[in-house]
């Protein structure tokens, strides 16, 4: 059981970081926002970055625009995800002994 919980995390974690990514360098690239899947990927994102908007400034030069905050977020789901997934071995690990 706790294998699946563990692919489930990893999968949404995995989803989670994919989104985010793709808002950064969509930013980073100075991506055309009127463009459906720009909108889309922003829309989508910006749920997951809500809880990161104004830790950090954002930089932006001739259209191009780098977003700490979302490098930020990545981390942090990375690091969260890594240690849901850790947690979940253990207590397997335990329920096995």
């Amino acid at each position: 059981m706790t294998k699946i919980s563990s692919a489930i995390i990893n999968g949404i974690t995995g989803i989670i970081l994919l989104i985010l990514s793709l808002r950064l360098v969509l930013r980073l690239f100075g991506a055309n926002p009127n463009v459906e899947f720009t909108q889309f990927t922003y829309n989508v994102s910006a749920f997951f970055l809500e809880p990161f908007q104004g830790i950090f400034p954002t930089a932006s030069l001739e259209g191009a625009t780098f977003e700490i905050s979302t490098l930020f977020a990545i981390i942090v789901y990375a690091l969260v995800g890594s240690l849901l997934t850790a947690i979940l071995d253990s207590l397997s690990d335990r329920n096995k002994a």
